[in-house]
């Protein structure tokens, strides 16, 4: 086969530009980090950095529902409380009202500040988390409780209307849920109501709301009996029930944080992945890149030797 001068600058140009562009590729991965850029590096990578990429940004999804439905109960497990304190003031006052070496003067000032935690009752059943009511089932923009009238003289100003969203149009109940991992929903509301065999039953905060107008009716109306025998029965129920409201939010509460630290991890560990697989040496590279630095240098100083004199090297 014969070797002509063309075929030779031919060859050694098309190795340098070849060396050229393994230089470039290393010089760009050092830039950046990564191994690959196009899917023309490396086309079963970039299919693997896809996945990663898909999954973790998944993960940080349900992450984020597990931190916001965390971040919901604690703002119902805090309502919560509130509402147990106001009840126990609650007993304090029925108990009072009960004990016969009350006058009837003593009677209207606990039936005032049975009023205040009538009062008291309205705000915590309007609790909100940022901008929406957590007590108002799905319509979380809709203040849930609200009074009839705003005439404190009025008879309907003790008188509250529930207008939360606790049912659906169907008669269902409704719920507020994250979801902290594929089909894995998390309910974070606590509504006003249940469902027991097919019936709504109120059975939080409207209630209460009876109760202390009750018992508000009863400490005017000196009615030692029904304060000491029907309202403390109530009260006693109610506080039984919001209770087990705690122990069932939090029970949802330590299964946010399990989901919040299970997603963590995996969120570390497709993190790590990426690095692995996207990630540069860059001890090796730059080794790499020293070494087509080399080779190229080399190539051009042999390729001046052996491409075939012109004219002009002769009329230097």
């Amino acid at each position: 086969m014969r070797i002509t001068n063309k075929s030779m600058n031919i060859n050694l140009l098309r190795n340098l530009n070849q060396g050229l562009k393994r230089y470039d590729r290393l010089s760009e991965q050092l830039v950046s980090g990564r191994k690959v850029h196009r899917p023309s590096d490396s086309p079963a990578t970039i299919s693997n950095i896809m996945d990663l990429n898909s999954s973790l940004i998944e993960t940080e999804q349900y992450l984020r529902g597990a931190a916001d439905a965390q971040s919901w109960l604690e703002s119902t497990d805090s309502a919560l409380d509130s509402l147990t304190n106001v009840l126990h003031r609650l007993r304090d006052i029925i108990t009072m009202g009960a004990n016969d070496t009350q006058d009837d003067a003593a009677r209207f000032a606990l039936a005032q500040e049975a009023e205040q935690l009538f009062d008291s009752i309205i705000q915590l059943g309007n609790s909100t988390h940022g901008s929406k009511y957590i007590f108002a089932g799905q319509l979380t923009t809709v203040k849930p409780f609200v009074r009839e009238s705003d005439d404190p003289n009025s008879a309907e100003y003790f008188n509250v209307i529930y207008q939360g969203g606790y049912r659906t149009a169907t008669g269902d109940l409704t719920k507020v849920e994250f979801e902290v991992s594929t089909n894995s929903y998390l309910t974070v509301n606590v509504a006003d109501a249940e469902k027991v065999n097919d019936v709504v039953e109120e059975k939080l905060f409207t209630p209460i709301l009876n109760l202390i107008k009750d018992v508000r009716e009863n400490l005017i109306n000196n009615n030692v009996t029904d304060l000491s025998n029907q309202n403390l029965g109530d009260l006693e129920q109610t506080l039984d029930r919001v209770l087990r409201h705690r122990a069932d939010v939090g029970a949802r509460m330590a299964r946010a944080d399990l989901a919040e630290e299970r997603l963590q991890d995996l969120r570390l560990n497709f993190n790590k992945l990426l690095k692995n697989v996207q990630g540069v040496d860059y001890a090796e590279t730059i080794m790499q890149l020293k070494n087509e630095e080399h080779i190229y240098r080399t190539a051009l100083s042999v390729g001046a030797r052996i491409l075939q004199p012109s004219l002009v090297d002769f009329l230097r």
